[in-house]
């Protein structure tokens, strides 16, 4: 049985489509998302016979489930890397909204008989 050319399908795919992110890539081509990881590093590394064929264009959130994640956004070309955001700068917002989530959570059916201020407090 012959192997599919997955490298070749991605690149394929950002030619055509655009910039995709590793999971939109995934679905596009048909491949778990587990497969890729190793072949988009390949594809964003320079070698002897082959040069950087993809590069990260920006970056975007993700939120899969509560907790939000910062995805890379890949195009095709030898292109410089945009750099990672920092996440400290994004510590207040992810702060409020650790404790709006938090307000709204109970441990027991007692506690939904306490105001928040109540609840806060034990």
């Amino acid at each position: 049985m012959k192997r599919r050319p997955i490298a070749k399908e991605m690149v394929e795919a950002l030619m055509n489509f655009g910039p995709m992110t590793c999971l939109e890539l995934c679905r596009h081509i048909g491949v778990e998302k587990d497969k890729s990881g190793s072949i988009i590093s390949r594809l964003m590394k320079k070698s002897p016979k082959r040069r950087k064929r993809i590069h990260i264009c920006g970056w975007t959130e993700d939120s899969e489930g509560t907790r939000r994640y910062i995805r890379p956004i890949y195009n095709v070309g030898a292109g410089i890397d945009k750099p990672k955001p920092l996440m400290c700068v994004r510590r207040k917002e992810n702060r409020a909204r650790y404790t709006q989530s938090k307000l709204m959570r109970v441990s027991s059916i007692w506690d939904l008989a306490k105001t928040v201020k109540e609840r806060l407090a034990a």
